[in-house]
């Protein structure tokens, strides 16, 4: 039993070590912030939306997309885990260009990022998103509904939490 406890204090050192990004349309950002609260309350406590992310002032000549887009890439750099959610009846356009923008210049993110598609937004994924998808091999599921995915988004969590060498050093 107490190999138990041993394996239990390093799962849970890591959990708290491990720094998820959650990026989706703000147009449903209760929604996210539900999913990022779910992670939280089963330990990682390092669960954020980009919102969340601690970022420099935004310059006076610099515009608000500007200062938006740098951030989101800011965010990406910081996350060791990044969870993409793409929800029906919301404006998308944000979340394809932060994966795109992962795949082009964050490579080493990849293997630890994970995309999740509302079922009825499926059909209505362009081939492009679709494409990068399935080229990069990223880890994609479906969800029905936002329980669903809150569970998805934690066994993604545990998936990737294992493949970071680093967070298992004490």
């Amino acid at each position: 039993m107490s190999s138990h406890r041993w394996y239990d204090r390093y799962i849970l050192q890591a959990k708290h070590k491990a720094k998820i990004i959650i990026l989706g349309s703000y147009d449903a950002i209760k929604r996210l912030s539900g999913v990022k609260n779910y992670l939280r309350a089963n330990d990682y406590k390092n669960a954020k939306l980009v919102a969340d992310v601690d970022y420099r002032p935004r310059y006076s000549d610099e515009s608000e997309e500007e200062y938006n887009f740098r951030k989101s890439l800011h965010a990406m750099g910081y996350a060791d885990i990044l969870l993409f959610v793409f929800y029906d009846n919301v404006k998308n356009q944000g979340v394809d260009i932060e994966i795109s923008c992962a795949a082009q210049q964050l490579r080493e993110k990849i293997p630890y990022s994970s995309v999740f598609i509302e079922k009825s937004y499926q059909q209505k994924t362009s081939t492009m998103l679709r494409g990068l998808i399935r080229n990069y091999k990223i880890d994609c599921k479906f969800f029905e509904d936002d329980e669903e995915l809150k569970q998805l988004a934690l066994g993604a969590c545990v998936q990737h939490l294992y493949k970071l060498d680093y967070i298992w050093s004490p």
